[in-house]
């Protein structure tokens, strides 16, 4: 499965959002994204042509449409992150208990430093 990083981030959204019980747009795929409906009209024709997503008529408003990862994308998107997932989760499982504490104590650390009541909005 060979796709750029905007297409496996929009397979990987829609795969979630399936699983979630939640119907996905391409006006909310553009959201997530964060780039132009324009965008994402390109990157869904191309998803369609290589029969990675499916169109269909949204559940509640006929004029719309939603958006699903076909099982094809679903084996495309285990196979490439697959061996990814399995070498982090092999690194992980080497650390021992004073290194699983440190990697603890840092991401609390850091998850404190970045949600601070500084930021709060005035």
């Amino acid at each position: 499965m060979s796709m750029n990083e905007t297409d496996l981030m929009a397979l990987r959204h829609l795969i979630r959002s399936e699983a979630k019980g939640i119907p996905v747009s391409p006006k909310d795929l553009s959201a997530f994204l964060n780039v132009s409906s324009a965008a994402t009209a390109k990157l869904l024709s191309r998803l369609g042509k290589s029969g990675h997503v499916r169109r269909e008529p949204h559940p509640s408003d006929r004029r719309a449409q939603v958006i699903f990862a076909t099982a094809e994308a679903h084996r495309g998107v285990r196979s490439t992150l697959g061996p990814a997932h399995a070498r982090m989760l092999a690194v992980a499982e080497s650390l021992d208990a004073e290194q699983q504490q440190a990697v603890v104590f840092f991401l609390d650390a850091m998850s404190s430093a970045v949600v601070t009541s500084d930021d709060a909005p005035e």
